[in-house]
C-alpha cells in the first residue's frame, strides 16, 4: 500500500491509528489543536506511552497553532510530557496557519497522514513510501525551526 485517499472522519481516524500503531521511532504532528486526531482516546495515549517507554532513538514532536485547551482536552498527555519531556515536545506557532491549511501526522520517514484542510477530513495516507512522505517531513522540519512558544504540561504560578 503506497497511498490511500481519505474521504471521511472515520477513514481519517482509522488511518491515524494505523500510522500511530506503526510508528517505531519518530512521530511529528502539525495540527491546529489536536481535537480532530483522536489522540485523546486512552488506547492511543497508551500506544504513545509504549513508544516513549522504549525510548532508544525516539522523538515525538507536536507543532500546534493553539494549545490553550490542551490540558483540558488531552489530560492524558500531560503525564507523558512530564515523564518523557526529553523525548516529547510541543511547540505552539500562533501564526502558522495563516499560511497553510493542511495538517499532518507523520511517523518515521515513510509514513504520512495528510489532511488537506483543517476543517475537512479529505486527505491521503502515505504508507511505506519515503519518497512520497519526504515533502511533509521536510515541511515539518522547516516549521519546527521557526520561533515558537514551548508548551509545558503544568502551568507556572507564584
Amino acid at each position: 500500500m503506497n497511498e490511500n485517499l481519505i474521504e471521511s472522519w472515520a477513514e481519517h481516524y482509522d488511518a491515524f491509528t494505523q500510522v500511530l500503531t506503526g510508528a517505531e521511532r519518530r512521530i511529528c504532528v502539525l495540527d491546529d489543536d489536536l481535537t480532530r486526531l483522536g489522540l485523546h482516546q486512552p488506547e492511543n495515549v497508551e500506544i504513545l506511552r509504549l513508544l516513549l517507554l522504549n525510548h532508544f532513538g525516539v522523538s515525538v514532536r507536536f507543532a500546534l497553532r493553539d494549545a490553550s485547551h490542551l490540558r483540558e482536552t488531552h489530560p492524558r498527555l500531560m503525564p507523558l510530557l512530564r515523564t518523557y519531556g526529553h523525548l516529547f515536545h510541543i511547540r505552539v506557532f500562533p501564526d502558522l496557519f495563516a499560511e497553510t491549511r493542511e495538517s499532518f501526522f507523520l511517523a518515521d520517514s515513510e509514513r504520512a497522514l495528510v489532511r488537506f484542510d483543517l476543517e475537512l477530513p479529505r486527505g491521503k495516507l502515505v504508507w511505506d513510501n519515503a519518497r512520497e512522505a519526504a515533502p511533509y517531513h521536510l515541511r515539518f522540519e522547516e516549521i519546527w525551526e521557526m520561533p515558537a512558544q514551548i508548551f509545558l504540561p503544568d502551568t507556572l504560578g507564584l
